[in-house]
């Protein structure tokens, strides 16, 4: 009787993980692109792997659109990139899922791109900076401020928070978020602001507020995004 070859976990495997668990869910395809190269097929079959393993979730949740994956308790332990399970957030699913697509074609078009920190690692990050270190609670000030959907790391060092705009919001809530932005600019907290917009007149209605921030000047960009999903 022939014997299987038992069924151990990969180098790859913990990278996509890691990568689940730092962008919060992903498709098979966004899969693939990070770690197969060509082969969707392969990209599928390790997931369902992965799943069989409770180590991965897969799920079909809108109509016409792919099966998304997340990694599950174990596997965001096994990824080893200090942050918890992905929370099952359906209102914010599209969005994520875009912001992924734009961090993808950011980090490959762009070779003055170095890295992007995820908004959830951004989250982690400013949490643990203001907690006191002897009691863990929140420090003086401890309201976070604005968190970008993403941080793109420039080979120079420089930091840019990056929006990604796929709905239209009230004037004041933009009026809040540059306020911040101009804020985080001037304390040296990021060295640039992008935002993408789905739509043309959202991108123009916040372009126009921007002028009243003098500390945005010439570090704020505005870019078209035309969704995938």
């Amino acid at each position: 009787m022939a014997v299987g070859r038992a069924w151990r976990i990969t180098d790859r495997d913990l990278h996509i993980l890691e990568f689940l668990t730092r962008y919060g869910a992903a498709t098979a395809e966004q899969v693939r692109r990070e770690f197969f190269a060509e082969s969707v097929k392969a990209a599928y079959r390790r997931l369902r792997a992965l799943e069989e393993r409770g180590l991965v979730r897969g799920e079909r949740i809108f109509y016409r659109m792919p099966q998304v994956y997340r990694a599950t308790e174990q596997g965001a332990r096994l990824a080893e990139v200090d942050l918890p399970p992905p929370r099952y957030d359906l209102s914010r699913l599209h969005h994520h899922l875009e912001v992924l697509e734009l961090s993808y074609q950011l980090r490959e078009d762009d070779e003055g791109v170095e890295d992007w920190i995820t908004e959830r690692e951004v989250r982690r990050d400013k949490l643990m900076a203001r907690r006191e270190k002897e009691t863990g609670r929140m420090g003086p000030g401890g309201k976070m401020g604005r968190t970008p959907d993403g941080l793109l790391v420039l080979v120079s060092g420089d930091l840019v928070a990056v929006e990604l705009e796929l709905t239209a919001k009230r004037n004041a809530d933009y009026k809040r978020i540059l306020a911040d932005y101009a804020r985080q600019l001037d304390g040296g907290e990021v060295d640039a602001v992008h935002f993408y917009f789905a739509s043309a007149k959202v991108m123009q209605r916040v372009e126009e507020l921007s002028r009243g921030y003098d500390d945005l000047f010439g570090r704020i960009e505005f870019w078209r995004w035309e969704p995938v999903f």
